[in-house]
């Protein structure tokens, strides 16, 4: 009868693991691989998620938002992972490729790469590590267990980064479509890794 049990609970928890990973995984990857800018390091991160995930639910953990959970803890897998390596600040020859976007001009990604850079230093790491996180489509209680912060504190992030940003475009005289679009190559441009 324990054998049964012991049998059940690994088929649930197979199934749940599974369901999980159709649901999640590609926003995970996109979230992993915009801040490492290497697709077979995302990929490990996001596995690593999941398997840490499997692990804290056969110990028998309720894991009330696994979303969120998993978000947290690619999030801390990844920057334990940057501060241990001490990241090159060069592009890998294998990446070149990855860096000019088909639909885009030399130009037009050169432009977005200044304003990005004009925007991440107007914003705290905190602020823009929360605008990545909304710009995968997590909820602000989503985010903010992700981060490890009240839900509050996202908010109060997110209302001082929109604040920034206005300054900046008005500053500029900046299209929204111009901030828009350097916030996404910033979300798409973080620390290039070597693949492992």
């Amino acid at each position: 009868m324990v054998l049964d049990d012991t049998l059940g609970l690994k088929a649930a928890m197979e199934k749940e693991i599974t369901r999980l990973h159709e649901l999640h995984y590609a926003e995970l990857l996109r979230y992993a691989s915009g801040i490492t800018n290497c697709e077979a390091a995302a990929a490990d991160a996001v596995q690593e998620a999941f398997l840490r995930y499997f692990i804290e639910r056969s110990y028998g953990r309720e894991i009330r938002n696994p979303r969120a959970w998993l978000y947290q803890v690619l999030r801390n897998y990844l920057s334990d992972r940057f501060h241990s390596e001490a990241a090159k600040p060069e592009v890998a020859v294998e990446h070149l490729d990855q860096i000019v976007g088909v639909s885009q001009d030399p130009e037009t990604l050169m432009q977005d790469g200044e304003a990005a850079q004009t925007i991440a230093a107007n914003l705290s790491r905190r602020e823009l590590e929360c605008l990545r996180l909304r710009t995968e489509g997590l909820s602000y209680g989503e985010i903010g267990a992700a981060m490890e912060v009240r839900q509050g504190t996202v908010s109060a992030m997110l209302t001082r980064a929109e604040d920034k940003l206005r300054k900046q475009a008005r500053r500029e005289g900046s299209s929204l479509h111009r901030l828009v679009a350097a916030l996404c190559y910033l979300a798409r441009e973080g620390p290039t890794c070597t693949p492992t």
